[in-house]
Formats: C-alpha cells, structure tokens, sequence
C-alpha cells in the first residue's frame, strides 16, 4: 500500500483511460484528472487545473485480495456514495494499470493508466 501514497501523499494522473478500443483522456494537460492518495486511506479525485485546491470529490480507497478471482481489488468509495472497482494490473512506483470490474450498467472494459506526477520541464 506504501507504493499508493508514499507514507504520505502521492499524485496520481490519469494518463490514459481506454474504453472498449477508444482513447478517453484529455490531451491538455490541465484537463487530466489527477488523484491524490494519502496514507490514511483517504484520497482526492480533481482536474489538474485545481491541482491543491479543496475543488474535487474526495472518498476512500481499499486495496483488498478478491477470495473470487484472487486478484488484487482497488476500490475508490467516494463521498457521495459513488464507487468504483478495479482490478489491480500493474503497480510500480510509477505507474498503476487498473482494469475496472465489469459492471451490470458497462457495456466496454475501461483500462486506466496512471502515472505519478513528474515534475516541471521548465522552471
């Protein structure tokens, strides 16, 4: 679990969400959600634009062994009862490959691609 939040907090983007075999993530920057996970378990879901502001939806995320398909399950459990479930692919300390849990209401399979926040090219 230290790999999420770095015994702290850890910026996540979302740099790639492919639904079904279609491309579904901004190309600019700003518009690319980012997700921020702290060590109490707690994380933040916002644009980068709002990057360190109290804008976004905030919740719980769990990382537990599926007795089913013993995979590793990430859940994202937000505050306005929202969720999202994920089977846990790949994991560095760089990078997350997270395949959502086929779901009664999804049509496609979703593949996220994060990747921890590099930093600035320029200064």
């Amino acid at each position: 679990m230290q790999i999420i939040h770095s015994n702290s907090s850890k910026v996540w983007v979302l740099e790639s969400e492919i639904v079904g075999n279609d491309e579904k993530t901004p190309e600019i920057q700003d518009f690319k959600t980012a997700f921020i996970f702290f060590s109490d378990g707690e994380f933040i879901e916002q644009k980068m634009v709002h990057l360190g502001s109290s804008k976004g939806k905030q919740g719980i995320y769990y990382l537990n062994l599926s007795s089913k398909t013993q995979d590793t399950v990430f859940s994202l459990n937000y505050k306005n009862n929202e969720y999202k479930t994920f089977h846990l692919k790949k994991c560095t300390s760089k990078e997350l490959h997270l395949m959502e849990v086929e779901r009664e209401d999804s049509s496609a399979n979703r593949l996220w691609i994060l990747k921890t926040l590099p930093k600035p090219t320029k200064w």
